[in-house]
Order: C-alpha cells, then sequence, then structure tokens
C-alpha cells in the first residue's frame, strides 16, 4: 500500500480533510545557506555543504554536489577561483554547480529550483594533495527524519533519479538505507541497503521514481542514498577528462507513513474518502476524478494522485458489520431453591455488557422472580434483551383440621394455590372442592420441582330427631323410652345424661337432646291406667229443656282412642247419623229435622290404643 493520502471519515453529507506529512526535511533541496563560502581546496566540489539538514562524510576530497541557478554566488569570493578551473580544465566556470546546466549535463529540477548529483562509482579519485588514486570512490548522502520510526508500521520510501548526461557507464548500485545511527563512512560501508533499484538507469531526460515499502524495527532516525554495498561495475574505467564516473541526479525525497485504509464500518454508515489539501490529478477505481468518494457498500476501493509532486496509489477494503444480534437463555422457570445462570451471547467481538443489576459480565446467575434486561453495546450500536425468570414458589398448603358440619352445611376445600397440579382423592383436579358428605378427603399438589400432599376427615352430623309422643296411659311400670341420635348429648329433667329414661310411675318427664349444630326439647305427661269403657246412653230426649237433649257417647278421659266411628240407621236401615269424632253428639234431626220417637240402633267401630279393633252394636229410644 502506498503512503496515505486519503483521509477515513464517517459522515452522512460532508467531511474534514488531513494529510500525512513526508518525515524527510527539505526534501527537494531547496533550503541552503545562502551566506555559505567554500572552504576546502578545490573549492567548486564543496556545493553540498550549504544544504540545509542534508549530510555526507567530510573526509574526502569529492564530495555530492548541490546544483542551483545561483551557484556562481558561491564562487564569486573564492581564491585563484580562475586559475584553480584552468589547472582542472573546467569549462563552465560559475555554472559549474548551476541548474539546468552543469559540469555533469543538463537537466531541469524535477520540482522546484535544485537538486543534487552523486557519484555511485569512480574508480580514479583526485585526493586532496592533488594526486590520483586508482581506490574506488563513492559517494552517499544522509539527513535525518524528522520522527523516529514506530516497530511494525510501514513506511513508503521514495526519491526521484536521472542519468547525468556525461556518464560513461550506467549501474543499478542505488539504495536507501533506514538506520538508527548516522555514523557510516568509510570504515563502516559496505551495508546492504532496504530499498535498492532493480533495473539499471540510463534516462538522462526523465526524472524515475526509486520507490519502495519499508517495514520499521522500531528507532530508525537516519535516512541514506547512496551505492552503500559498494558495488563496482568495472575494475577500470578510461580518464576522458575529468568526468569518469557513474553520476546521477537526485530529487525529491520521501519517507511517508503507510497508514492502514483498510476498515470495517458500522450497518447504514457512509464512508467520505478525502484526497488531501494540495492533491491533484484524482482518479477512484470507478474512473471518478473528484477530490471526495461516498463509500456506502463493502468493497475493494483504491485511488491514483498527486501530492506534494510526488505520485501516489492507495488500494484499500472497506467492509460493514453485521448488525448485532442478541442471544439470551430466554424466559425461564426455576425452582424454589434453585439459581439460573443466565448467558448473554452475540455476534460481535469487544462489547460491552450492562445487565439490569449492575453487571458487566456476559451472564449473570439469578434465584429470584424478576425481570432481567441486558444491554450489549460495540462501536456501531445498541442491542437490548428482556428475559423473564419466574421462580416456582415451594407448595406449601393445608387443608385444616378435621372438622364437624351440621346436617345441612357443606365445606369449600381451596388450598388457595393456584399453580401446579391438582389430585383429589376422587380423582378430580380442579383447585377447590366442595364437601357435602362425611368422609376422608385428600390432596396431592405437584409441579416441575416437588408435590406434597395433605388429608382432612370431615363429619356432616345427621340432623337431630326427638318426638317423644303423645302423653301416655299406662297401666304397667316401669317403661323405657330411648331418644338416641348419633353424636348427641342428653339432658334429661332429673340431669341425668342418657340416651334413655326408666319411668316407674305416674309422671310428667322432659329431655334436652343436642349437638354442635342443634337443640331439641321434648316433655311426656304418663298417666297409670288399666281399661277403657264407653258410656252409652240408651234413650234421650230432644226437646229442648236442656235435659238430656243428646245423645252423647262418652269413655273415660285417660282412654285414648286411636280410632273411632258411630253410624245410627233407622228401622229402615238408613243411616241418619254418622260422626268420626267422639264428641260430636247426635240432636234427634235427620237432615235439619226432628225425627220421629221411636227405636234407633247404632253402630260404634272403635280401637284404642294397643288394642285390636272392636265393635259395639245397640239400640236407643228417642222420645220426643
Amino acid at each position: 500500500m502506498g503512503k496515505q493520502i486519503l483521509l477515513l471519515l464517517i459522515f452522512t453529507s460532508f467531511c474534514f480533510l488531513a494529510s500525512s506529512q513526508n518525515l524527510v526535511p527539505n526534501h527537494s533541496f531547496e533550503n541552503y545557506d545562502t551566506s555559505y563560502t567554500a572552504t576546502i581546496f578545490p573549492y567548486f566540489n564543496h556545493t553540498f555543504e550549504a544544504l540545509n539538514e542534508w549530510r555526507t562524510e567530510w573526509d574526502m576530497f569529492n564530495t555530492p554536489d548541490l546544483f542551483f541557478e545561483e551557484s556562481y554566488i558561491f564562487f564569486q569570493d573564492i581564491p585563484l577561483f580562475d586559475l584553480v578551473t584552468q589547472f582542472y580544465e573546467i569549462e563552465l566556470g560559475e555554472n559549474y554547480a548551476s541548474s539546468p546546466t552543469n559540469y555533469a549535463g543538463f537537466q531541469y529540477p524535477r520540482t522546484g529550483s535544485n537538486y543534487i548529483g552523486i557519484r555511485t562509482e569512480t574508480p580514479i579519485v583526485l585526493n586532496t594533495n592533488g594526486t590520483f588514486s586508482n581506490n574506488p570512490y563513492f559517494e552517499y548522502i544522509q539527513i535525518g527524519l524528522n520522527d523516529t520510526l514506530e516497530a511494525g508500521k510501514s513506511y513508503q520510501v521514495s526519491f526521484y533519479v536521472s542519468a547525468a548526461e556525461n556518464n560513461i557507464l550506467e549501474n543499478n548500485t542505488l539504495g536507501v538505507l533506514l538506520s538508527e545511527e548516522s555514523e557510516f563512512n568509510f570504515g563502516t560501508l559496505p551495508v546492504d541497503p532496504d530499498i535498492v533499484v532493480n533495473d539499471s538507469l540510463t534516462s538522462s531526460e526523465e526524472w524515475v521514481e526509486i520507490k519502495g515499502n519499508y517495514i520499521a524495527e522500531g528507532g530508525e532516525k537516519f535516512l541514506s542514498i547512496g551505492n552503500l554495498n559498494l558495488v563496482t561495475v568495472a575494475d577500470t574505467f578510461i580518464l576522458e577528462g575529468l568526468f569518469n564516473s557513474i553520476y546521477y541526479y537526485i530529487d525529491d525525497v520521501s519517507v511517508f507513513e503507510n497508514k492502514t485504509l483498510d476498515t470495517t464500518l458500522c450497518p447504514n454508515d457512509t464512508l467520505v474518502l478525502s484526497a488531501n489539501i494540495g492533491s491533484s490529478h484524482h482518479l477512484w477505481q470507478d474512473g471518478s476524478t473528484d477530490s471526495v468518494f461516498n463509500v456506502t457498500e463493502a468493497g475493494t476501493y483504491w485511488y491514483r494522485g498527486t501530492y506534494e509532486n510526488i505520485n501516489h496509489t492507495d488500494t484499500f477494503i472497506v467492509n460493514y458489520y453485521e448488525p448485532l444480534t442478541i442471544t439470551t437463555t430466554g424466559d425461564t422457570s426455576i425452582c424454589y431453591n434453585e439459581s439460573i445462570e443466565i448467558v448473554a451471547s452475540h455476534n460481535f467481538n469487544n462489547v460491552q455488557y450492562n445487565w439490569s443489576t449492575g453487571d458487566t459480565t456476559n451472564s449473570i446467575t439469578v434465584s429470584e422472580s424478576g425481570l432481567y434486561t441486558i444491554a450489549i453495546t460495540n462501536l456501531c450500536q445498541k442491542q437490548a434483551e428482556t428475559i423473564m425468570i419466574t421462580q416456582i414458589p415451594k407448595i406449601e398448603f393445608e387443608l385444616g383440621n378435621d372438622t364437624i358440619l351440621c346436617h345441612n352445611a357443606s365445606l369449600l376445600l381451596s388450598p388457595q394455590l393456584n399453580n401446579g397440579t391438582y389430585y383429589w382423592q376422587d380423582g378430580s383436579n380442579e383447585f377447590i372442592y366442595l364437601v357435602n358428605n362425611s368422609g376422608q378427603y385428600s390432596l396431592t399438589i405437584s409441579n416441575e420441582c416437588e408435590s406434597d400432599t395433605d388429608s382432612i376427615n370431615i363429619e356432616i352430623l345427621d340432623q337431630l330427631e326427638l318426638d317423644l309422643g303423645q302423653d301416655l296411659v299406662v297401666c304397667e311400670f316401669p317403661i323405657t323410652l330411648s331418644v338416641y341420635n348419633e353424636g348427641a348429648q342428653y339432658t334429661w329433667h332429673d340431669e341425668s345424661e342418657n340416651d334413655f329414661f326408666t319411668i316407674n310411675e305416674s309422671s310428667t318427664i322432659s329431655v334436652n337432646v343436642s349437638n354442635e349444630c342443634e337443640s331439641l326439647n321434648d316433655t311426656l305427661n304418663i298417666n297409670h291406667f288399666c281399661g277403657c269403657e264407653f258410656f252409652i246412653p240408651t234413650a234421650f230426649t230432644p226437646n229442648n229443656d236442656k235435659k238430656n237433649d243428646l245423645f252423647d257417647v262418652t269413655i273415660d278421659p285417660q282412654c285414648q282412642l286411636k280410632k273411632y266411628r258411630i253410624t245410627i240407621y233407622n228401622r229402615w236401615g238408613e243411616n241418619i247419623f254418622s260422626s268420626d269424632n267422639i264428641t260430636h253428639k247426635w240432636n234427634g234431626k235427620f237432615k235439619n229435622k226432628l225425627i220421629q220417637s221411636g227405636v234407633y240402633s247404632y253402630h260404634i267401630e272403635y280401637q284404642f290404643y294397643g288394642e285390636a279393633r272392636k265393635r259395639i252394636l245397640g239400640s236407643l229410644l228417642l222420645i220426643n
């Protein structure tokens, strides 16, 4: 990937611009000391000394050259300059180090007004004492970077080269070294460069870019350019005047950090790519030529443009994160004596968890019913999920104590638990049970955690019954009366508490029979009597003299008739009077008319209590 000349910003409508800086100061050799005066013989070889920031090995007769339009100023005050140029047969005089014409040939600066020249190999060297040496001679340049390189980062290293017209040969020995130390000289070279030239450099008309990427080890502070590994292309050179070197012009040196442009965007985000201010000749992968490009979908994108007169290409990949999704344990139930771990899973790395409990882990353990919320936040969005935990309570119920009910009462058994499975003693499974009969009732309640059983005995009392009957006439004693009722209590008139009472003589007795539900009382009179007879008159006179006006059949008051029927007939057998009531007396009339005197017959059917049915047949005399 090339130098970062694009800025990644996520917007929906606009973006701002930024740039990556060239770490090489005075990269185009434009800054130099205009007051510099050469002090080392033969003077004209030392214009490079005027450059700001750049350096070389000064313990040499020849040095790299700075070529600039006003170089003649440097030579005006040099002592014996004309004599020196004649001695060394320098024909250009004050244009010796000028631009674009100079002693190595002709070339315009790539940018600005200046550039430098460097010998990659010179087999014959002019020594400082004016003699020549056959030891090969090499030049290099070095500069301290604006910032130290960081370990692991990628940097794009670039410089432009043009071969001098006066070259006698060409080679590909130029290279770049990035180092922590600056003390490279004849004592430390050769060294292997980090960026090398693969093809021979032959063009003297165009500037050729030498470019490569460098992964920093960390701490590199200095950049050096030259034939650093001291490679020679020939054993000897033919001396043609004084130019017997392989010579190259150099301009526009740069080191840019390769910013990582590959990125992943949040869903629905828009990425605005913007070229640096000052860049030009824009070209995007789709052929568009604007300075900005809006990215709305995943893909591979590239940009080509010119920045600080250096051509660059950036290629990068844009991906989109999947929408954040959450998967949890889900709504669930737990037993009253258990706990559960609620786990929140998701499809994203590096998220933040926030539970409604205050926890910030991916799971929590809970043991109580409630609504639990997990919110997961990533760099794009926030999603929340709610989980309902229901705690199944312990089964605790009672049907109650054993109970006695009155005969007309019922009992509703309701355990007050509306959960679980109910199983009553008769197989029913309702939440309530209505009891109307005596017995034992049981209920088992079960759920997914446990089961529990309880039972209750219920007795429903019969309705009390108490009837001593009609008063009694008794001929023989003792007699015993029973008033037994199941589960009842008894209190007789004499405070006795048995369910029976024995009577030995005529008396009046009373009894109270009671239970939890009701209380009954009754009284009975008992008289001694051994027989009953009818008193039937033989005649009567219905003449309204208030004496013997009615035919009156009577019995002893102690006698108790169970059944009674009297019928009176005339001599022709016609029923002229009948009654079922012994107190109903005949007044001698038939059809509301007094009948004539005469003899009439009667027929009485009766039954005393405790005796069989009997009849009495007789006649009576009616006298008017």
